[in-house]
Order: C-alpha cells, then structure tokens, then sequence
C-alpha cells in the first residue's frame, strides 16, 4: 500500500525534509526555554549585586527572545510545507482516481 501511495509524492522529498527540520528546531527551542529560565532563577537568588544580577537577566532573556523567534520560524516553515505537501499529494491522488472513474463510465 505504501509502495502505491510513494508515486504521489515524488519531488516533495525537499519539502518533508523542510518539515521535520523545522519540527526538530520548534523542539529544541522549546526544550531550552525551562532550563534557561531555571538558570535565570538560579542566578537571582544567589548573587548580591543588582548590577550584576540586572546584566544577567538581560542577556538571558535576550537569548530567550532570540530562541522564540527561532522556534517560531521553524513552527512556521513546518506549518507551510506539511500543508504544501498535504495538497499536493491529495490533488495528485484525486486526480488519478478521477481518470480511473472516467474511464470506467466511459
């Protein structure tokens, strides 16, 4: 069954490729942001120095805007091309099921 099903997908490889890599990076985006903010946490509760503490959570949060941003492109480059794929595959199996049906009436 899936042998029949792979001839629909034929130059959509680069596009599934797209997909899970973006997936992969929307996770591990999402996967840091716990442990960064702990590390945040950690910092706060035990350095003396406003200044100091003050730089900290700045560039922690920095890179955590940063890490977002990123996870959000890659949810956004996943959403695209699994919806590019999806269409594309469906079209093609609708369209060769149409012909078939013709040709049976006809």
């Amino acid at each position: 069954m899936v042998k029949k099903l792979a001839k629909y997908l034929k130059g959509l490889g680069w596009l599934m490729i797209v997909s899970a890599g973006g997936m992969i990076i929307e996770a591990i985006c999402e996967l840091l942001m716990p442990s960064l903010a702990n590390t945040i946490y950690e910092t706060v509760s035990t350095t003396s120095t406003p200044d100091e503490t003050r730089s900290f959570v700045i560039k922690y949060g920095i890179l955590m805007l940063v890490l977002a941003v990123i996870g959000l492109s890659g949810g956004l480059a996943t959403m695209k091309s699994s919806a590019v794929v999806s269409q594309r595959f469906a079209y093609r199996l609708r369209n060769d099921v149409f012909k078939k049906n013709k040709q049976i009436f006809i």
